[in-house]
């Protein structure tokens, strides 16, 4: 199995606003907007600064969009951050750079006095694999296989999609930190391209090297 597409990798963090505000201060909006901006060299923002913030107790709806920034010599980039008053999403090329722009991130909230610590990440990403053998070598689905070319008469009919997932998960839309722990683990045929190319788009709520390390354990059994 090898990548050919890195397509998108977040890191979520949830958390109760009051647990994690700064507790003498408050949310100071415009000074939290202007770090952010300046920190990450975000091109586009978007902030209801009208959002009723009673007593500055409450985290505001803020998104900041296609940015990036310097971490070791490297420049990283930031699709996007989002912060809202029950967690924090961060959109990156993978999640690991997702978690280099959260550790970035979370170090300036404490600067402004927020009280995070150590918080709970979870993760989701997105990429295109290639792999050397195909979901139709499994004896079991090649069977179900042949069975529906018989009945519907087609030459050639592939297994384009699997989704595993738990008995109560719903249809998600969108990744938030509320939907992240019921997305579904999905290897799914690559549109608009040939099946020989055997290339599979692949989502997971896993960071990127876990991801692939179960992408080749399945190749793996795929072989045998």
């Amino acid at each position: 199995m090898k990548i050919t597409a890195k397509l998108s990798g977040s890191c979520m963090v949830k958390y109760s606003p009051e647990e994690v505000i700064p507790l003498e201060e408050g949310v100071q909006v415009p000074s939290l907007v202007q770090a952010i901006t300046e920190t990450f060299k975000v091109t586009q923002q978007d902030w209801p600064f009208d959002f009723p913030i009673p007593g500055g107790g409450l985290i505001p709806h803020l998104i900041f969009t296609n940015g990036q920034f310097t971490n070791n010599n490297k420049q990283v980039s930031v699709k996007q951050i989002w912060l809202a008053n029950n967690g924090i999403t961060i959109q990156a090329q993978d999640t690991d750079e997702a978690d280099i722009i959260a550790d970035r991130l979370f170090s300036l909230l404490s600067d402004l006095k927020f009280r995070f610590e150590n918080p709970d990440r979870k993760h989701f990403g997105i990429f295109i694999a290639q792999f050397e053998h195909t979901f139709e070598s499994l004896d079991k689905l090649a069977a179900i296989g042949n069975l529906i070319n018989g009945a519907l008469g087609r030459k050639q009919l592939v297994v384009k999609r699997l989704a595993f997932g738990s008995e109560t998960a719903r249809m998600i839309t969108q990744v938030t930190v509320d939907t992240v722990d019921e997305i579904d683990f999905v290897i799914e045929r690559r549109n608009n391209q040939p099946f020989s190319t055997n290339r599979y788009y692949c989502a997971a709520p896993l960071r990127f090297q876990d991801h692939c390390k179960i992408l080749e354990e399945i190749e793996k059994i795929l072989g045998s």
